[in-house]
């Protein structure tokens, strides 16, 4: 009888640790929510992942800033980083920037996800296509609700899912 992945590599690393060995103890901090308008739906995206069994983190951050994580998960030994963008930001590539600059320094496996409360726009599907980097438009959030929509977190959930368990 074969031995399954989860036998063979029992869940052994939690964020905390693949901040402190990717970015150096003491060199990160978690420092929650941001205090811009797109906070609400950072806590949507967060507490949405964290009641589907995965391990949050929100607004890591580390290299004087270079690094902005809105929000960080693991599911067993598995990793991804979200970056939220809100309206026009959505429709822009700076948060595709930023997830690229943050999945550098945090290794090969982790997965990177944008999520977004616009429709996807023709460049992201360029980028999605050219990198690992995974849209997720979830166009009905209400601007300013600490909660998504139903079919905004089984979006949500059925992406990040399919990349991480």
């Amino acid at each position: 009888m074969q031995a399954s992945f989860d036998e063979l590599l029992p869940e052994c690393v939690v964020l905390e640790d693949l901040f402190n060995v990717h970015l150096g103890p003491q060199e990160w901090q978690e420092l929650g929510p941001s205090r811009s308008e797109g906070s609400p739906f950072e806590i949507a995206l967060a507490e949405s992942l964290r009641l589907h069994g995965y391990e949050v983190m929100i607004g890591v951050k580390a290299m004087n800033g270079q690094i902005d994580i809105d929000v960080a998960i693991r599911y067993k030994n598995q990793f991804g980083i979200v970056e939220a963008k809100m309206g026009e930001s959505g429709k822009k590539l700076d948060g595709i920037k930023q997830l690229s600059n943050a999945v550098r320094h945090l290794g090969t496996y982790t997965q990177t996800f944008y999520a977004i409360n616009v429709l996807q726009e023709p460049a992201h599907e360029a980028i999605r296509a050219a990198s690992r980097i995974q849209v997720i438009s979830l166009t009905n959030y209400i601007r300013g609700s600490n909660t998504l929509p139903s079919d905004d977190i089984q979006k949500l959930i059925s992406t990040v899912d399919k990349a991480l368990r």
